[in-house]
């Protein structure tokens, strides 16, 4: 590989931030790109050279920095999310206006879209900032958040943002950072942030929720739970344990198992979900889901269970027994009560709305924090170093067609390149005049796109054999790991 365009300039066209987002069409004839100035451009494939040139820019809206930008499968539409919560949803076919209306870039011109192409905004998402997309189809994808959800997104149905929105899938008691999906295994999907650990969910365990469709707000306990987590054996010395957080998380397209994790200030770790873990036992069918907690249950007048309670997906996961005494959850509920009293005094009437929500967040918080505490660790298979994760929210990624390498961008402005199996170092390219944060490789393409700190986005493409690699840094590997090594 080595460097064969360069996309924008700081002064003519392009973007005017930092690149965060990068994300090829299906048919690889597009790159959408979105960063620090709220727009999304798209640069096009000329037919006869494979240059990319800029098509159109959009002027999206966001009110703070865009943090990922996604085209969904088979479609011309983006979906796009930021530090101002939202995610919007565009249609890059309505984006094509008059091209005399833009200004004149290499040696092209493109057009301006402001209002016209945006379709939906979604605020969901509890005013925290919202940090990746997964497209699943061409109307659904799904979106996290540092609020700690993730959350599902049809573009065939609609409701009213703050008051009617659906329940999360998830929902977890820290930060969230990255998802990651893979094609092969769409029901299990992983999420990392502010915590140690990485966590699996099955898309099959979430059930219908009765209550959301009866119009009544659903309890995090009847959310999906998590099946499986992703750990360290050790914590680096330099790292606290109350620091760490994965800033970036993949799996494999190629078999659909493979996870990979990378942690600010350490390596990258691949894992895989079918692995043994260390003091529990997993069915890759998630036929072991974690038990719901009772005491975020509710009942009625008379004791009895509310029927969503027991319907889930598939129903034989949880048949209720006949045997079971149905005031158990009333009474685990009252002594909840009582401790509250003793702690709060006997006057309900001194605690008001916000403090009971205060109260009852809490309360949820330590009932996810204890759910995701009793699951087994999976330790990783193998893990890649040279890098420096520290200054930024670093993504990671596979490469090749079957997935052959993992990639990260680092501190030094250089993107590194592993083999899979041996975690051999095969390449350190320069890809940014700072920080390299996101590659993505083109669908069918030996063709990689690299974005960071520079206003610019960088396409690496292989050259002839013998051809002078003015961007290989692969001779000075050594000196580059050292220093890499001492910033962290």
């Amino acid at each position: 590989l080595d460097r064969t365009q360069v996309l924008g300039n700081d002064e003519d066209y392009g973007h005017s931030g930092c690149v965060n987002a990068l994300s090829w069409s299906t048919d690889g004839r597009t790159l959408v790109t979105g960063g620090d100035d709220r727009t999304i451009c798209f640069w096009r494939s000329d037919d006869d050279t494979g240059e990319l040139f800029l098509r159109s820019v959009i002027e999206t809206g966001h009110t703070a920095n865009i943090f990922n930008a996604q085209f969904l499968p088979n479609s011309s539409l983006i979906a796009t999310c930021a530090g101002d919560s939202e995610v919007r949803v565009f249609d890059i076919e309505k984006a094509r206006g008059d091209a005399g209306l833009g200004r004149s870039g290499n040696g092209r011109t493109w057009d301006i879209s402001r209002d016209e192409p945006r379709m939906r905004v979604f605020r969901c998402h509890s005013r925290s900032r919202t940090k990746r997309i997964v497209p699943e189809s061409a109307s659904n994808f799904l979106s996290v958040s540092q609020d700690g959800t993730v959350r599902q997104h049809d573009l065939r149905t609609s409701h009213t943002c703050r008051t009617g929105c659906p329940p999360p899938l998830i929902k977890v008691p820290h930060q969230l950072f990255a998802i990651a999906r893979s094609s092969l295994t769409p029901f299990y999907f992983v999420v990392a942030g502010s915590s140690p650990y990485g966590h699996l969910f099955d898309r099959r365990m979430i059930p219908r929720l009765l209550k959301e469709e009866w119009g009544v707000k659903a309890h995090d306990d009847e959310l999906a739970q998590a099946v499986r987590r992703f750990g360290r054996r050790n914590i680096p010395t330099y790292e606290k344990a109350r620091d760490a957080h994965v800033t970036g998380s993949r799996m494999a397209e190629s078999n659909g198992h493979e996870v990979l994790l990378s942690y600010s200030g350490d390596g990258i770790y691949l894992y895989s979900i079918y692995d043994d873990v260390e003091d529990s036992s997993f069915a890759p069918n998630g036929s072991n889901i974690l038990p719901r907690s009772p005491k975020r249950r509710r009942t009625d007048s008379k004791g009895d269970r509310h029927p969503s309670q027991l319907t889930s997906v598939d129903p034989t996961l949880e048949e209720p027994s006949e045997d079971m005494p149905l005031d158990i959850e009333e009474e685990e509920l009252d002594a909840d009560d009582l401790a509250m009293d003793m702690f709060l005094g006997d006057d309900d009437d001194l605690m008001d709305t916000d403090e009971e929500l205060l109260v009852e967040s809490r309360t949820m918080d330590n009932t996810l924090k204890s759910d995701l505490e009793s699951l087994g660790t999976v330790m990783p298979r193998s893990t890649f170093r040279g890098i420096c994760n520290v200054e930024t929210v670093k993504d990671v990624n596979f490469l090749g067609p079957n997935d052959d390498f993992v990639v990260s961008g680092s501190d030094d402005g250089s993107f590194f390149l592993w083999d899979k199996q041996t975690s051999r170092l095969e390449g350190i390219y320069e890809g940014d005049g700072s920080v390299v944060n996101v590659i993505e490789q083109h669908p069918f393409l030996p063709m990689v796109a690299v974005s960071g700190i520079d206003h610019t986005v960088k396409i690496f493409s292989p050259v002839p054999s013998g051809t002078e690699r003015k961007y290989s840094k692969i001779s000075s590997a050594e000196s580059i790991i050292r220093q890499n090594t001492q910033r962290a």
